[in-house]
């Protein structure tokens, strides 16, 4: 009897001493991830007018301008534009600035827009140590140091639409709409409301880049069938494009052998990976919100384009295992967000190709990214329920 007393005292003393060690690395972790968050978004205001940063974001400004003096940026004639005519409205008022007041008043809506995912993203997590810590994390991903891209915008539209269905259902479709300026980035939302039942969220979804669009046909004085054709047309050339990089995250390179269209194979593999969408809304257990979401954004994440600024996607999916009950989600929650902050692709073109460092490990870097999502997506598809009800 005594023998078993001192073992279980024993025992509590090393849980004790275990939880004791766990309260002190946090404010360690914490501190250091906040210091990487705060280097991460300032090395990319510190260094974001050099010609090759600001140059997406002066073309979609010329973009907008055409449009604003009556032009139809989508005619043949003209060079190919792949963002809709919802997005050239919204962003049109930008044209109206001088480009240096432009570039200033983006990146400081780029601050306040990248702490407003963290927040957000940061509800995912129950507990409020750990909540802290992934929004730090996510701070510190590749997305939020580069200032002069719309995926940002998006994003954060589409994350508080999720975010506020419940509460305020008309305004999280608006807010869901205005992710659409980038279809790819808030069109995961958008498939969630519809998946999940959301009418209303989903109808005002629908109504605002309608809404937006309209008042681009009005402009440019076009039919509308012909518009969105054209528009259709000039995403499709720009994609196919030869001269176009291949994106970090896509499973298209893997394809490429096929000899099909980068347009093609991007629709093959969205395809395959609706299956997951599928298998998750027939199964819609407690975690389904969430889950959906994490997978319908993981979907976009590996069959399109994407570069690392678009990394914003995997934010759903790293939440839900770092959130999970299951030991082993959440350690593969921790290596795929590892990865990401890493950003082996970036490492390796700028330091170690310069340095003529072995090649053989190239395809390893360039991979990095669609590894760690194609794990994700499994996780998150087929992985074990977490019981915590999978929403923020």
């Amino acid at each position: 009897m005594a023998r078993r007393s001192a073992d279980r005292g024993a025992d509590g003393a090393g849980e004790a001493a275990a939880a004791l060690s766990r309260r002190a690395w946090r404010p360690i972790a914490g501190a250091a991830l906040l210091m990487l968050a705060a280097a991460n978004v300032g090395f990319g205001l510190l260094f974001r007018r050099t010609a090759e940063s600001t140059g997406d974001f002066e073309v979609v400004l010329v973009w907008c301008r055409a449009w604003l003096d009556g032009a139809d940026v989508y005619a043949p004639s003209l060079p190919s534009v792949d963002y809709p005519p919802n997005a050239l409205v919204l962003l049109a008022p930008l044209a109206l600035l001088a480009l240096p007041h432009a570039i200033a008043l983006w990146s400081w809506l780029h601050v306040a827009l990248s702490a407003a995912i963290a927040v957000l993203s940061a509800g995912f997590v129950r507990s409020r140590a750990h909540a802290l810590l992934f929004g730090a994390a996510v701070l510190a991903m590749p997305p939020f140091r580069i200032p002069l891209q719309f995926s940002v915008l998006s994003f954060a539209a589409a994350l508080a639409g999720f975010a506020g269905a419940d509460r305020y259902p008309r305004l999280a479709g608006v807010s869901i709409g205005l992710s659409l300026i980038k279809p790819q980035i808030g069109g995961p939302a958008l498939l969630w409301a519809l998946a999940a039942r959301r009418w209303q969220t989903a109808g005002y979804a629908l109504a605002t880049p309608a809404v937006l669009c309209a008042a681009y046909i009005a402009r440019a004085m076009r039919p509308p069938v012909t518009v969105v054709s054209e528009w259709l047309q000039a995403l499709v050339r720009t994609q196919n494009r030869a001269d176009l990089p291949a994106g970090e995250t896509s499973l298209q390179p893997l394809l490429a052998f096929t000899g099909l269209a980068p347009v093609t194979l991007q629709a093959t593999v969205a395809l395959l990976l609706a299956a997951g969408l599928l298998v998750i809304r027939r199964r819609r257990d407690r975690d389904f919100d969430l889950r959906f979401l994490a997978a319908a954004s993981l979907l976009s994440l590996l069959a399109f384009r994407h570069l690392s600024y678009d990394l914003l996607l995997a934010i759903p999916a790293l939440a839900f295992c770092l959130s999970h009950t299951t030991r082993a989600v959440r350690a593969l929650g921790v290596l795929a967000m590892a990865i990401m902050i890493a950003s082996p692709p970036s490492v390796w073109r700028h330091l170690m190709e310069p340095r003529g460092l072995a090649s053989m490990l190239d395809p390893l870097a360039a991979g990095g990214y669609r590894m760690a999502g194609l794990a994700l997506f499994l996780v998150v598809v087929f992985g074990p329920r977490s019981g915590q009800g999978g929403r923020i």
